[in-house]
């Protein structure tokens, strides 16, 4: 028998205490959504979100837009490239995926292609930039 007070009831009892910690923080799970996956850089988490929820049926453009941006930051240009032209093909689109294009394929290596691409966008920070980097290195390579 021990006595209360005791250094091997105290250990116990702290013993107890870190098992029934673990237990709980084992317990709560959070789930995470496709905002907090792309502020944390987890484009892999995001990835598989979006994903999960195009099988869900809930394919919608914003969620094509950030599978597409997803996917880029991944290093995936291909299927960022992919989505992005699917996107061009919907009767209403907005005009920076163009640039959001030429950037695929900047990364790509393909510059000529990018930068016809992005004279078809919105003059925008994005697009002056895109442009002047396709074009000097379209300028170097020749």
């Amino acid at each position: 028998m021990q006595r209360p007070g005791s250094a091997l009831s105290k250990l116990r009892i702290q013993q107890q205490n870190l098992h029934a910690n673990v237990t709980q923080k084992s317990v709560q799970k959070k789930t995470y959504t496709k905002e907090e996956f792309i502020r944390q850089r987890d484009f892999e988490g995001a990835i598989t979100l979006l994903e999960h929820e195009k099988l869900l049926m809930k394919d919608n453009l914003t969620n094509q837009l950030w599978l597409a941006y997803a996917y880029y930051h991944n290093g995936d240009f291909p299927k960022a490239l992919q989505i992005y032209r699917n996107l061009t093909k919907k009767a209403s689109y907005d005009l920076n995926i163009h640039t959001y294009i030429a950037c695929c394929l900047y990364a790509l290596t393909k510059y000529k292609e990018g930068l016809e691409e992005a004279k078809k966008g919105l003059p925008t920070d994005l697009n002056n930039r895109v442009r002047f980097h396709e074009s000097d290195f379209i300028w170097l390579l020749n």
